[in-house]
């Protein structure tokens, strides 16, 4: 007979199991709450002509249901009423009257700092480590008073981002927060479930490595960000529809909504779980110890430096040939794909890849790359030279030392030069002394017309690759290239009612591949005209042109205004970016001038029309052979430096010349990212 006692342990060991098995099933996090903070620095693109911080808490509040949690706004930081004294806090019932005007922070005539809101903290720069924790520790006190505790916390800074550089640029003050205020501004706070930038190039390994202490995810972009940001509607639809979403499953809905909104925007988003930051750290630290040992090879420098060329770049600099960050997957695979197997540094990079796989928890991105694979590092700098920042360093560990290493031998090579290998003309070369491999190389077209040669367009050259002697890396480049063999045929803009075409100068910018096809991704520099209501409006304005390589063919072309103010405004004044029917443009082009080793730049004196299809208007054609010529182009990313050899035929020719001092240069190459970016 079993005793009652038997059945009663029987019962709870079996309720027990049943607790396990349900915990084991049923999602977490299900809060049906969820609070969202939003850090907003405005800068210029809340005080400028589209208001975007407002525009994106409208979109937001349209469709919040506030049964599902609440909203805390902290705002501060632009040259606007109710934006311009200090931290003003409020919440959703007051954004939205706040909102009935269509701005935030002032009411009526838009001279009136708003009554809507909670608290008003004066006389503090919201772009330092002491407003944000006094907005933090606000945050924490709302959440307590209105029940928030079991919700689902996201904290979202919204304005310029700069990667490892900082985030939040004050316009009224001129200040910037660092990767450590930010750091020292979150240690007041609870942790988060989610910290969110809506901000340019902040998925970096650095920030996460910063703030993993005070978020279980990381939801950033790896490249610069559109001016409207991310789709707030999008996310107050998903919450709406869903308030019980766990944070994964916010994260991931926010990607595809940002993503998936189809405004001609190169994109990237991704969502990285914070707690497995360290094993990455840790893996890159070992990598950067087989780096550095690897870096006493003589191979090793030219091997690296062809990698960091390669290997897909964010947050250009202004022509285009420097890059802020690089995605740190595709670095850790170009090293994994060319180094023997039986390798330290084979392994160590595999090892890397292993953790970053389990990091990164989603990745998505729209537009034209090599790789997103949703967090970058640092790529080389020539400041990196001097001094590598704290913000880099990961604790001056393994990799600190390599990549000190690394640029102190990088930066400090001579000038890169060119001559010709001799022999016959169908067999000639052009031979590269760069030994770091920090120089890319082009064929750079000219075409003579009217007494100038105008560069019209340029392709990188083709290097070729050795077997290593050192049984580490399975090739390395060589410096060698072959000589470009151009038959005189390039882009020119084209109306089939018109006798004669129109030149332009085409800068390149990068590649990728799609579909085993290489495409060309260039760059049109020079002025739109486009007829609104009736008046013409005529602003600096950039083309780019996507080229497929195999096919000789344009595939895709977007314009975008060119502001004058440089990075800190980028709004896109033509409102998106297609080019209209009707639209006149008139390229800006860049004259080679062989006697002063210069370029220059004028605007064209011929103008084009566009008609329904642009790409079938910029087509490939056969020039006249007798004015077509090529130089070689040297750009040193590092030094920002440019060379020239020009081809044999070139009258006056010569080896490569000293650096081009580009003279003329105006509004457009000054400006690398076109629409309004939150950079």
């Amino acid at each position: 007979m079993i005793s009652n006692g038997v059945i009663q342990k029987t019962l709870i060991l079996g309720g027990i199991i049943l607790l396990l098995i349900s915990a084991m099933i049923l999602p977490v996090s299900a809060s049906n709450e969820n609070y969202l903070v939003f850090y907003m620095v405005g800068s210029d693109l809340e005080s400028g002509e589209y208001h975007h911080a407002s525009s994106n808490l409208k979109d937001l509040a349209d469709n919040w249901n506030s049964d599902m949690g609440d909203v805390l706004v902290i705002y501060g930081g632009a040259d606007k009423t109710g934006w311009n004294n200090g931290l003003a806090i409020t919440n959703m019932e007051l954004l939205k009257k706040d909102l009935e005007d269509g701005v935030v922070g002032s009411d009526g005539d838009h001279q009136t700092p708003t009554e809507y809101v909670l608290t008003r903290i004066a006389d503090l720069d919201i772009s330092s480590s002491g407003a944000l924790s006094e907005g933090l520790q606000y945050a924490e006190s709302y959440s307590t008073e209105n029940d928030l505790a079991s919700a689902n916390r996201y904290l979202i800074f919204w304005n310029h981002g700069g990667g490892y550089e900082g985030f939040g640029a004050n316009e009224l003050l001129d200040t910037w927060m660092s990767v450590e205020d930010l750091q020292d501004g979150l240690a007041v706070s609870k942790p988060y479930d989610i910290i969110i930038f809506d901000a340019c190039l902040m998925a970096s390994l650095e920030v996460a490595d910063a703030l993993q202490p005070y978020a279980e995810f990381l939801l950033a972009s790896e490249e610069n960000v559109p001016g409207d940001g991310l789709n707030y509607a999008g996310i107050g639809k998903a919450l709406s529809s869903d308030p019980s979403m766990t944070p994964e499953e916010f994260g991931r809905n926010t990607i595809s909504s940002f993503i998936s909104v189809q405004d001609g925007e190169d994109k990237t988003l991704s969502l990285v779980r914070l707690q497995k930051t360290q094993a990455v750290v840790s893996s890159l630290n070992l990598l950067g110890i087989s780096l550095k040992e690897s870096l006493n090879d003589g191979d090793s420098l030219a091997a690296l430096g062809e990698i960091y060329t390669t290997a897909q770049g964010y947050g250009r600099s202004d022509d285009g040939s420097a890059v802020t960050s690089i995605d740190l997957y595709q670095f850790a695979d170009l090293i994994y794909e060319n180094t023997e197997e039986d390798t330290t540094l084979h392994t160590s990079a595999g090892s890397l890849l292993t953790a970053l796989n389990d990091y990164v928890v989603a990745a998505d991105y729209s537009g034209y790359f090599s790789a997103a694979n949703g967090v970058s590092i640092a790529a080389p700098n020539a400041a990196f030279t001097k001094d590598i920042p704290h913000s880099i360093a990961f604790g001056r560990n393994g990799w600190y030392e390599y990549f000190s290493t690394y640029m102190n031998k990088a930066g400090t090579q001579s000038q890169p030069s060119a001559l010709y290998r001799s022999g016959n003309a169908e067999s000639r070369s052009i031979v590269v002394n760069d030994p770091a491999e920090t120089t890319r190389v082009f064929a750079d077209y000219l075409y003579f017309n009217d007494s100038n040669y105008i560069i019209i367009g340029q392709t990188p050259l083709q290097e070729t690759y050795a077997s290593s002697d050192d049984d580490l890396w399975i090739s390395v480049p060589t410096g060698e290239y072959e000589e470009p063999d151009w038959d005189g045929s390039w882009f020119v803009l084209h109306d089939e009612g018109k006798n004669a075409d129109v030149l332009a100068t085409m800068t390149y910018a990068y590649s990728y591949t799609e579909n085993g096809s290489v495409n060309n991704v260039y760059l049109i520099y020079g002025s739109m005209t486009r007829e609104i209501n009736g008046m013409e409006k005529t602003l600096p304005s950039v083309i780019t042109a996507v080229i497929d390589m195999t096919a000789m063919k344009t595939t895709d072309m977007f314009v975008e205004s060119v502001s004058e103010d440089g990075w800190d405004s980028r709004t896109n004044l033509w409102g998106d970016t297609t080019i209209l029917s009707g639209d006149v443009f008139t390229p800006l082009l860049e004259i080679y001038n062989e006697e002063e080793d210069s370029v220059s730049t004028a605007d064209s004196m011929d103008s084009f029309t566009f008609g329904d299809d642009p790409t079938e208007e910029l087509i490939c054609t056969a020039l006249d052979e007798n004015n077509c010529y090529w130089v070689v182009e040297l750009d040193d990313y590092l030094d920002d430096d440019e060379f020239y050899l020009e081809e044999p035929d070139f009258p006056e020719n010569d080896t490569a010349k000293s650096p081009i001092s580009v003279i003329g240069i105006l509004f457009g190459l000054c400006i690398p990212c076109l629409l309004m970016k939150r950079r």
